[in-house]
């Protein structure tokens, strides 16, 4: 049986965004079968990085590609801990399976990545449902599901101010490769440059070297989040979800996404959103955080100078207008009316007393 062709989740959105905790929460599910980021190690070369739609590449070569990129395994793919019991890994191959990871990974400090099976039973009924994390695929989101109308796509987004601020966070500690900077206008904020949402926004590179490195940051964030609602609009196989929402209501946000998934609720995923969100582990990259802490971090840590230049650059958009940025009307979420609350009860929405800022 071929598990990469029955009908992936796609778990997609910006750096800092709540990717890994949600991909964690699907990897949960005792029917899923993770795979971090392949698309990082082995790149869907022939999509451009923004690509609304198929255009003039074939359905079937993007197809294929995909599926390529879902059979790599290697410890990296095979994601951070904790390992989940499996339905399609009983008794003795789960134990096996474990052992193999937890070697693998150690083994990959000192030799690189290392092969993970996926030891997967051949008697399992029905396979296990591919899910994967991707951060290179947001500005793909468009193509990717008119390529694959059976897989499932959610797209987190998280405050512009909170992603940017995780980002400062991160780089001052090095915790990203070398030469990444905030609001470096090479690389993917160059491809965004190059189509016309920016464009239509005015916005150059002569233009963008005059702004601040918080500035580009937000750029980046306006144009990536309003490529994948483009590419998203219309598609009944995508779904958008704030980090926001997820942090405020957890389960009922999981419920929602696991529906629209095609994925059964669960024992097994209900303990891990309690244990993932009743612990404070301090690691950069955990999935172990108080959702409420980390979703309003960035209230406490960003200069007030910074917010008002984010919200300027974000202003009159339909990215910011997922959290009242003076625009048009947000989309309704995944998590429905219940989730609009307010900062203090978990969903960072800008509060409606509060002036917009003005050009």
């Amino acid at each position: 049986m071929d598990s990469v062709r029955q009908a992936p989740c796609l778990i997609v959105g910006m750096p800092r965004s709540g990717t890994s905790w949600l991909a964690k929460i699907y990897d949960s599910h005792p029917g899923t079968l993770y795979r971090h980021e392949p698309d990082s190690v082995r790149p869907i070369r022939t999509l451009p990085i923004v690509a609304l739609r198929l255009g003039e590449v074939r359905a079937e070569t993007i197809r294929n590609e995909v599926f390529a990129c879902l059979r790599a395994r290697s410890s990296r793919i095979a994601g951070p801990r904790p390992v989940f019991a499996k339905r399609f890994r009983p008794g003795a191959r789960g134990a096996l399976y474990r052992s193999w990871y937890y070697g693998a990974k150690a083994a990959s400090q000192v030799f690189g990545p290392v092969t993970v099976p996926d030891l997967v039973s051949r008697r399992a009924t029905p396979g296990p449902r591919i899910v994967w994390k991707s951060v290179e695929a947001a500005t793909r989101i468009g193509a990717l599901a008119e390529a694959l109308p059976e897989a499932r796509i959610v797209f987190i987004v998280r405050h512009p101010c909170g992603q940017i601020a995780s980002v400062v966070r991160g780089l001052a500690t090095d915790r990203f490769a070398r030469g990444a900077g905030l609001g470096n206008h090479h690389g993917i904020l160059g491809s965004l440059l190059a189509v016309p949402l920016a464009a239509k926004r005015g916005v150059t590179p002569d233009a963008l070297s005059a702004l601040s490195a918080v500035e580009r940051a937000a750029y980046r964030w306006l144009l990536s989040v309003e490529a994948a609602l483009e590419g998203m609009d219309g598609r009944t196989n995508c779904m958008t979800m704030r980090y926001e929402e997820l942090c405020g209501e957890p389960e009922r946000a999981t419920r929602a996404l696991f529906e629209f998934s095609g994925l059964d609720w669960n024992d097994q995923t209900a303990r891990f959103l309690a244990a993932s969100t009743h612990q404070d582990d301090s690691q950069y990259y955990s999935v172990f955080k108080n959702p409420l802490r980390a979703a309003n971090r960035w209230r406490d840590e960003m200069p007030p100078a910074d917010v008002r230049a984010v919200t300027e650059v974000v202003r009159e958009s339909a990215a910011g207008a997922l959290y009242g940025i003076a625009g048009d009307a947000p989309r309704r979420s995944a998590a429905g009316p219940a989730a609009d609350n307010d900062a203090e009860a978990g969903v960072m929405r800008q509060r409606r007393a509060r002036r917009p800022l003005r050009p």
